[in-house]
């Protein structure tokens, strides 16, 4: 169950290829030869940062929301991350946590590449929040303290 749920989740990851701004991207607008860019341990490693990082709202708890906060960012040439947006809402305070959990991502990116060259990129990330009997449910964290 765990491995088809981490399969969705890597399926609802997006990402698009910013036009490269220099004079010969004409030539390379459909040259197949793109690369998404890379977060450090792999789309694994990312899951488990968001996770072990996302403080659930109390309040959310109490009101019992869940969801699934859809964010849109960009990974620039040089593998910053900037430009945190949320696309697709749940509710003002999973929305709220989401930006945050995502814009403290601070290690650098391998970056997108378009025909051979450092490219910035549009990248979709879906943070879950999930609760079961009325708790947060941490379905990717690399901290096993899952049980209390």
């Amino acid at each position: 169950m765990k491995k088809l749920l981490l399969l969705l989740i890597l399926a609802a990851f997006s990402v698009t290829m910013v036009h490269a701004q220099n004079e010969d991207s004409d030539s390379c607008i459909y040259c197949g030869n793109c690369d998404n860019p890379e977060y450090p341990g792999g789309i694994k490693a990312l899951l488990e940062d968001i996770d072990d990082n996302l403080k659930y709202p109390k309040k959310a708890i109490k009101k019992n929301i869940s969801g699934k906060v859809i964010i849109q960012c960009v990974i620039s040439k040089d593998g910053a991350l900037s430009d945190v947006n949320v696309i697709r809402k749940v509710h003002p305070l999973l929305d709220a946590e989401a930006v945050r959990v995502v814009s403290s991502l601070h290690k650098r990116w391998k970056p997108g590449t378009q025909c051979g060259k450092a490219a910035a990129v549009i990248y979709t990330i879906p943070v879950l929040f999930r609760l079961k009997d009325g708790k947060p449910v941490r379905l990717f964290s690399s901290k096993k303290n899952n049980k209390k």
